[in-house]
């Protein structure tokens, strides 16, 4: 699902593409490339969501899909115990047990690989969405979630100020006072939380100035 919902599932879909040459047409060029990010951010996200003694035990491979692979054939020999660690890990991709260093790595390489490939490939802007940062994490704190919002903020406020790609951003999710059942850990009340409030008002007032 998160695989299929980042476009990158072309990389379990289909099988790496023939080398680039110099003759290569731009449409090639192109497939290549999105290939290549989606190899590349599916390998990331797979391997951030189980931990590294894991990682140790599986065939060594750059390939994305011969990674997953690997995984499915540790199933075969290992205990239930295991097989149910890794599953927990893997079923989300979603990075939520990862240390917040880990989290920016991840956010900078995204947010690069979508601007080139908006720049180079798809040739349109791009709406950052459904961003934000989860009450339930183990060591979370209000100004963590601000401190995100302003990182990606200023992502979008320095793509938007020379044009594009990036020409605005949707946190997940607003919500207003009262809607309680709705709530999911990543909801932004506004009157609950005025620093995040001040936050999403200078991004406003910011990228309003642009035009």
């Amino acid at each position: 699902m998160a695989l299929t919902m980042m476009d990158i599932d072309i990389v379990m879909r289909e099988p790496k593409p023939p080398a680039l040459t110099a003759g290569s047409s731009a449409s090639l060029k192109a497939h290549f490339e999105r290939w290549d990010r989606a190899n590349r951010l599916s390998l990331m996200m797979m391997k951030w969501s189980i931990s590294e003694a894991l990682i140790g035990a599986l065939s060594k491979t750059d390939n994305a899909k011969e990674f997953l692979v690997a995984i499915g054939q540790k199933f075969q020999f290992s205990d239930k115990a295991e097989i149910g660690e890794l599953m927990g890990k893997l079923m989300g991709m979603r990075l939520r047990n990862s240390n917040d260093e880990a989290e920016a790595v991840f956010v900078d390489k995204w947010i690069e690989a979508h601007t080139k490939d908006s720049k180079s490939v798809l040739r349109k802007p791009l709406i950052l969405g459904e961003f934000g940062k989860s009450s339930r994490l183990a060591g979370y704190r209000q100004e963590k979630r601000d401190m995100y919002f302003v990182k990606i903020y200023e992502a979008i406020y320095n793509s938007a100020s020379t044009g594009w790609p990036f020409v605005g951003g949707l946190f997940w999710q607003l919500m207003a006072q009262g809607m309680d059942a709705f709530r999911d850990a990543y909801e932004v009340v506004l009157e609950e939380i005025p620093s995040t409030a001040r936050v999403i008002a200078q991004q406003s007032h910011k990228l309003l100035s642009l035009k």
